[in-house]
């Protein structure tokens, strides 16, 4: 799912000159087609969204979306603990175009 959100995040900056912003569920909004010209950038099964509109992980939290000056988002999983910043997060690595484990 990581890899489909910063393909995604990408694809609204082509079309746009920007990356989508926001919290999660802004960003997701944008990316489900809630932007100025309502292009789907991201289909989601419902499980993939909690009621908040926030897309999730596997396990139920809400990926974090950190912006970053012009560059792709960068997105984290909490992973199987569901807490951020240690050792089994999964991280979007927009420099090498692939995910990465670890804080």
């Amino acid at each position: 799912m990581i890899a489909a959100l910063e393909t995604a995040c990408k694809t609204y900056h082509t079309k746009y000159g920007d990356f989508p912003a926001g919290d999660n569920s802004a960003i997701a909004a944008a990316l489900l087609g809630g932007n100025s010209q309502k292009i789907v950038f991201l289909e989601l099964n419902s499980r993939d969204m909690n009621p908040k509109g926030e897309v999730i992980d596997p396990w139920g939290t809400p990926y974090r979306f950190t912006l970053r000056n012009g560059q792709s988002p960068l997105i984290g999983s909490a992973g199987p603990d569901r807490i951020f910043d240690d050792d089994d997060d999964f991280l979007s690595d927009a420099s090498q175009n692939q995910t990465t484990k670890g804080p």
